[in-house]
């Protein structure tokens, strides 16, 4: 192991330790899962391992609950939950954007050189077009989520970090925004590391001509990270696929987890 990604704020929209973010602390939203941030971080260096924050933007059921006026409502006015009861936060609203800049400024001031921005989206898996979003600009989806990043990028780097996003593994191949935000080249123009869940389980039947991607765990890679490699090649940006671990579907172990590699 030479890396080790720490969540730092799950999409529970929980904070894993004691932090000193005003708002934090306002709304309650931390629970000591991390005893000791330091003490991790000092172990992770003398091993030479590179640890990474993971802090997840949007997805943020605790925030919206607390602060109804910054989640996404319904038509009715209510707060908008996706298929599994979860609320999530408005990403055009600059109050939340700071919110979790807040929060990686803290990680970075702690020692992390990199922050990871996951759920880095608008809402999906539930009922899009009962979806009402008070901050709303006339901006397009694909827009804000690339100010929101650029937006991390011109706070964060000055400080000596690294600023990454997660994204879909279907944005490598799809030419729009898969309808929560996320282009390729966009966001490619926002960070300097681009992680895609490339997970094979993920594609639907049919993708890149497999009958079923999951069964084909290193041609599924393959194609997509060659599709995300062409359209990226003229950006100042780096690659660094999430691969499969899991099983959903069909069995994963050790040779599922080799052929991804091998992609």
């Amino acid at each position: 192991i030479n890396s080790l990604v720490v969540d730092i704020k799950d999409d529970t929209g929980v904070l894993s330790y004691r932090s000193a973010v005003p708002m934090v602390n306002v709304l309650g939203a931390w629970e000591k899962k991390i005893p000791d941030v330091e003490r991790l971080l000092q172990t992770l260096k003398r091993k030479q391992v590179y640890p990474i924050a993971r802090l997840v933007v949007f997805k943020d059921p605790y925030l919206a609950e607390k602060r109804p006026d910054l989640a996404v409502k319904q038509k009715n006015g209510e707060i908008w939950r996706d298929y599994k009861g979860l609320a999530w936060v408005d990403p055009h609203s600059m109050e939340v954007w700071a919110y979790n800049i807040q929060i990686a400024k803290e990680a970075i001031k702690m020692g992390f050189p990199e922050i990871q921005f996951d759920y880095v989206r608008f809402a999906s898996d539930g009922d899009l077009k009962n979806c009402v979003y008070p901050y709303a600009d006339g901006s397009s989806k694909e827009d804000v989520i690339k100010a929101f990043l650029q937006y991390a990028r011109e706070e964060l780097e000055p400080l000596g970090a690294v600023v990454s996003a997660d994204v879909f593994g279907l944005a490598c191949s799809a030419p729009d925004d898969l309808f929560i935000g996320q282009q390729l080249e966009k966001i490619a123009e926002a960070v300097s590391i681009i992680s895609p869940m490339v997970y094979p389980s993920h594609y639907a039947r049919g993708s890149y001509g497999l009958s079923n991607p999951d069964l084909f765990p290193y041609e599924t890679v393959l194609q997509s990270l060659r599709d995300a490699s062409r359209r990226l090649n003229d950006y100042p940006v780096r690659l660094r696929p999430w691969l499969q671990d899991f099983s959903l579907g069909s069995k994963y172990g050790p040779a599922q987890i080799e052929a991804q590699i091998q992609a």
